[in-house]
């Protein structure tokens, strides 16, 4: 096995192989199993089929592991899940959890233009694209944090789904709560993705330098990071926005409370990393 990309999560760790043209593979435990050695996965070929490949499994191109869960990205955009699903971060609707991997067909390239991907499109942020992605979108960018998960697509949006509690699905409380049929505030979750209108606007936030560096347009999300309880993304401006828990001072502000959908910008980074109560940058 030669990989060529890998990610690692709470005790186990998933692998995607060049040597064997795009073949998944995972050791330690996962969901209950234990894999002393890397162990081949199996793609749902038959799943994917509807979605037009004829029949053949699909290379993977990323993987992203967060405590107990996994996402993989395939060729084509689509996006699975397995692990545990306990806050929805399977992105099924549900709270299942599923040893092997199963696509998440809200994000499937046919339904990103459509109904298939639930809008956040009572957002005040100004944000005056609509609420469905342009035609022909697809995923190429997948995350995952502590509890929940994260995509974005080639057009830049973002996409978020599971454990919300602390706004790291950049949806508030009530929200989350109305989408998922469950009352107040407590154990929150976004069981579908949630496309989040109005973050990416040039304008958004103390400063204005990403609008002018941008010609005053829509900012492009270019790399997603999840930790346990936050979430940052990395724009083509080199701004970064973040949003979730604020405690510990791991969005870079001097709030203490918690942050629902607000977000925290910075400038003329290229890279990111997300840990448990800290974000790390590369400013160059």
């Amino acid at each position: 096995m030669r990989p060529s990309a890998l990610s690692s999560g709470g005790h186990f760790s998933y692998a995607v192989s060049e040597r064997d043209g795009g073949g998944l593979y995972r050791w330690g435990t996962d969901n209950g199993r234990v894999y002393k050695t890397p162990t081949p996965v199996a793609l749902p070929s038959a799943a994917l089929d509807i979605f037009g490949s004829g029949g053949r499994t699909r290379r993977a191109i990323a993987v992203a592991c967060g405590s107990k869960h996994t996402l993989i990205l395939l060729e084509g955009g689509l996006v699975l899940g397995c692990g545990v699903g306990y806050f929805g971060q399977l992105g099924r609707g549900d709270d299942a959890s599923s040893h092997e991997p199963r696509l998440i067909e809200a994000l499937s390239p046919a339904k990103l233009g459509g109904s298939g991907a639930t809008s956040d499109s009572s957002s005040n942020s100004g944000n005056s694209s609509s609420g469905s992605s342009s035609s022909g979108d697809r995923v190429v960018g997948i995350a995952a944090g502590g509890c929940h998960s994260g995509c974005f697509t080639k057009a830049g949006d973002v996409f978020m789904w599971g454990f919300n509690r602390s706004g790291q699905c950049g949806v508030g409380p009530e929200k989350a709560s109305s989408s998922s049929g469950q009352k107040g505030n407590a154990m929150t979750t976004v069981p579908k993705p949630r496309k989040l209108e109005g973050l990416l606007e040039a304008n958004n936030g103390p400063d204005t330098s990403a609008a002018a560096a941008n010609g005053g347009g829509r900012l492009k999300v270019v790399q997603l990071v999840c930790g346990r309880h936050h979430s940052a993304c990395l724009t083509d401006s080199g701004a970064v926005f973040c949003w979730g828990a604020t405690s510990f001072g791991r969005l870079g502000i001097h709030d203490l409370s918690v942050m629902k959908f607000d977000a925290s910008l910075f400038h003329s980074i290229t890279c990111l990393s997300l840990c448990m109560h800290h974000c790390s940058a590369l400013r160059t």
